[in-house]
């Protein structure tokens, strides 16, 4: 939800409120709010709270994102 509402508050930069907020692209919002690791992330301060499959594809996706 809040990669949702802050991809709809950066798109109502350029837009209306209600256009950004009906937008066909805010799906777009959510998948990299999840890829970022809003899915995979669990609240705890272990370690090791990542499941092993998910570390590389966090790593890639936030090695894209900066570079």
């Amino acid at each position: 939800m809040i990669g949702f509402y802050a991809g709809v508050y950066f798109h109502s930069f350029f837009t209306n409120y209600y256009n950004a907020l009906n937008s066909p692209y805010n799906f777009n919002f959510i998948l990299i709010a999840m890829a970022v690791g809003g899915v995979f992330l669990l609240p705890t301060f272990k370690l090791y709270s990542l499941p092993v499959y998910t570390l590389p594809f966090n790593f890639i996706t936030i090695l894209v994102i900066f570079i």
